[in-house]
């Protein structure tokens, strides 16, 4: 299926690793022209080699902390200085730590909401009046489905995520009469490092292995393929979002997850005997 990305202009923040690094690859790919963020420069350096190399489309890597004021701003125009426009803004940066309410600190709170809510924000925010002045752009959340499927043990990255949804669904209504189309996409587990040392802190404090924590979240999934997400799999519903393909969807959200349940996962691993152990 033609996607009409070729030569498109797409900023991908977080694009060094996971989800973000397989997004990257994917519009080069398709022909895009790609810039992709992340706060240390060797690892940009390295990833932009990386895919340049594989795909031959040009790649450009900017070290940015997007829980700074003003950094989005610094970022969007490299981005336009050095291709002359923005097409696409793929928001994949930012994590929220997890624990209960009774575990998390203000710092951990604060935390969570600068880089994976307000990062975001500044992001769309500096991204919009560039796209108004081409006459159009997509933007892409990638956001998680803690915001739709919430539980206790994710309760500060389940908030920056349903709030991430709302901000996606009023953008999409202001701004799709000017052409630009905001989208949400909500993946669930994925095979990513991210992930994986998420279930090693999780199988150390519920006295756990990894195989095992690993094992209730493929449960937690109805799914015949037994096993969590591939990258891949995320990114192909990212591109369709940001193609010509999706000229009438505006103001989705598109969860990733295989219809994970959640409380299938509580039961095995963060259950009430998991509460007891983390209260101490």
């Amino acid at each position: 299926m033609e996607l009409g990305l070729k030569d498109k202009v797409v900023l991908i923040t977080g694009g060094t690793r996971g989800i973000g690094a397989d997004i990257a690859r994917g519009f080069a790919e398709e022909g895009a022209r790609v810039a992709i963020c992340a706060r240390t420069k060797a690892d940009l350096d390295a990833r932009s080699a990386e895919i340049a190399k594989a795909t031959g489309a040009p790649v450009i890597g900017v070290p940015v902390d997007l829980s700074r004021r003003g950094e989005p701003e610094r970022l969007v125009e490299h981005v336009v200085s050095r291709f002359g426009r923005l097409d696409v803004l793929v928001n994949s940066a930012g994590v929220a730590p997890g624990g209960n309410i009774e575990e998390l600190t203000d710092d951990d709170w604060e935390r969570g909401i600068q880089l994976k809510l307000l990062g975001l924000v500044r992001c769309t925010r500096a991204a919009i009046p560039v796209m108004r002045r081409q006459g159009g752009g997509r933007v892409v959340n990638v956001v998680g489905n803690d915001g739709v499927k919430c539980a206790y043990w994710e309760i500060v990255p389940a908030i920056c995520c349903a709030a991430e949804l709302i901000f996606t669904a009023t953008l999409a209504e202001e701004y799709g009469p000017e052409g630009i189309y905001v989208n949400a996409v909500n993946p669930g587990p994925v095979e990513t490092g991210l992930m994986r040392g998420l279930f090693e802190q999780v199988a150390k404090r519920r006295g756990l292995s990894v195989e095992e924590v690993l094992d209730a979240h493929v449960e937690s999934i109805p799914l015949k393929l037994r096993r969590i997400a591939q990258p891949r799999e995320v990114t192909d519903v990212v591109l369709f979002l940001a193609s010509d393909r999706a000229s009438f969807v505006n103001g989705v959200s598109v969860n990733v997850d295989g219809g994970q349940m959640k409380p299938v996962l509580a039961r095995q691993v963060y259950g009430s005997a998991g509460r007891r152990a983390a209260r101490g």
